[in-house]
């Protein structure tokens, strides 16, 4: 049973945009890999949690993130730098050969590649004196250890992972075929898409899904879509930008309509969605089916009560100034924390999973 497997602990570096959200993503992206997660420390953007997945599985899920940065398998937490301090770890874990990686966030630093160069000495010895020959390739390591110092706090880790550059240059709404000024950057939809649980091959529904962002990123996430908004302009808009992302989709499995969010249970079957992510209208020139965004709110949420499966979930953006009443026998609020846009425009993203 999973319950019995050894635990491992994992660091993540965080995006230092929404770290409360942030946290919020890694416990999402455990739930979506069927592991358990249990935070052990959650220091500004450094956030250690304990689980039951294997490092293969972490990497896997990591590779869907939108807020993780970096990650690692925790090997070792100590509270000094001292080469003393440090070449007590037990370092059996690295094969050779091997290189050091360092994050340093101390208001006083060295240099990295002074550091790197001081720590791998430590590593070289340590591996010497358990009778290994040890070697250095800084290029095609089969173990990076990984350095992350903050404050008193030395984590030593395991490399697993690494947001690659660019991972969301070309799809920002700038460069989509059709654009729409309020469409949400590919970062942010991602984040929602990881915040609904939509795991692969599941049914995500946008039910306010504009020009596609949030439908794109859930394809590539590899769950299916299905795309309704109550301007009939937007569905034909979001296909054309989906079908301008298709070579980044293991597989196209999407369906559009010009529908009515507040009327979802006359289009689909009653418990049959398994994923709710989306961005609703925030402004009153926004083209709704309501007379004012607190009725257009309270009209969905019962209307996607009705489709959503018992236990999933529906994450969304909502008006920071909007006095959003949720039913707490229908719906439990699992989390929420604002979400800044520009000096004027703070927002909310909620996450609620169905009772």
């Amino acid at each position: 049973m999973r319950s019995s497997m050894k635990k491992s602990r994992f660091i993540f570096l965080l995006s230092g945009e929404a770290v409360e959200t942030a946290a919020q993503e890694v416990k999402s992206l455990f739930e979506i890999a069927g592991g358990s997660c249990r935070i052990v420390i959650q220091n500004g953007f450094i956030l250690v949690a304990e689980s039951d997945l294997r490092p293969e599985t972490v990497k896997l899920l990591c590779g869907r993130s939108a807020e993780i940065r970096l990650a690692c398998e925790l090997k070792a937490k100590i509270e000094s730098s001292s080469l003393k301090t440090i070449s007590n770890i037990d370092f059996s874990f690295v094969q050779s050969p091997f290189c050091v990686r360092v994050k340093d966030f101390r208001s006083e630093k060295e240099s990295t590649e002074s550091a790197e160069e001081r720590l791998a000495s430590v590593v070289w010895m340590a591996l010497q004196d358990l009778g290994r020959t040890p070697a250095v390739d800084l290029s095609h390591p089969r173990t990076t250890i990984y350095f992350i110092l903050a404050g008193e706090h030395v984590y030593v880790s395991n490399f697993i992972w690494k947001q690659a550059k660019g991972e969301f240059v070309g799809r920002a709404p700038s460069e989509k075929p059709r654009f729409h000024p309020t469409s949400l950057v590919p970062k942010l939809a991602r984040l929602i898409v990881n915040l609904s649980r939509a795991k692969t091959g599941e049914l995500l529904l946008d039910p306010f899904c504009g020009v596609g962002s949030i439908l794109i990123e859930g394809l590539i996430a590899g769950a299916n879509v299905f795309g309704v908004d109550f301007d009939k302009t937007k569905p034909k808009d979001a296909d054309a930008n989906i079908n301008a992302y298709r070579r980044l989709y293991k597989h196209k499995n999407y369906k559009l309509k010009t529908w009515d969010a507040t009327k979802l249970e006359k289009l689909f079957k009653p418990n049959s969605i398994d994923a709710i992510a989306t961005d609703p209208p925030y402004g009153r020139s926004s083209v709704v089916s309501a007379k004012n965004i607190n009725e257009l709110y309270e009209k969905f949420l019962k209307s996607t009560h009705k489709v959503l499966k018992k236990e999933k979930y529906l994450a969304m953006i909502r008006p920071d100034n909007l006095k959003l009443k949720i039913d707490s026998k229908k719906w439990k609020k699992v989390h929420e924390s604002e979400l800044y846009v520009h000096a004027s425009l703070t927002r909310k993203i909620l996450v609620l999973q169905k009772r």
